[in-house]
């Protein structure tokens, strides 16, 4: 599953039409969007979200159909912040989908 199609920003979450999922995630401040997709087994799969529009980074996946979880990775750039023990640049989390299945 390498293949992604730019997709549409709306719903929010995971959308299946029958044929593939697209997939839309809300994010104000982020510079890079990941889709972690998890199967019954938490066999991993990312997939880069690289559309944005109005704030809503979006995605299609032709023939893939619902996963066990699915979760975004959002990435941005902080200001450099310097501490005795060395500097924080990044901020990269994982979050839950809200509107995803279990």
């Amino acid at each position: 599953m390498t293949d992604i199609w730019p997709g549409r920003p709306f719903p929010l979450g995971p959308d299946w039409d029958g044929d593939g999922t697209n997939f839309s995630m809300f994010s104000e401040n982020a510079e890079r969007v990941e889709l972690c997709l998890f199967d019954d087994e938490d066999n991993e799969t990312r997939v880069e979200l690289s559309e944005r529009t109005a704030f809503h980074w979006h995605g299609y996946l032709p023939g893939v159909g619902t996963y066990g979880s699915t979760f975004a990775r959002f990435q941005r750039t902080l200001p450099s912040i310097d501490f005795a023990y060395g500097s924080i640049s990044s901020l990269c989390g994982l979050k839950r989908c809200p509107f995803a299945g279990s």
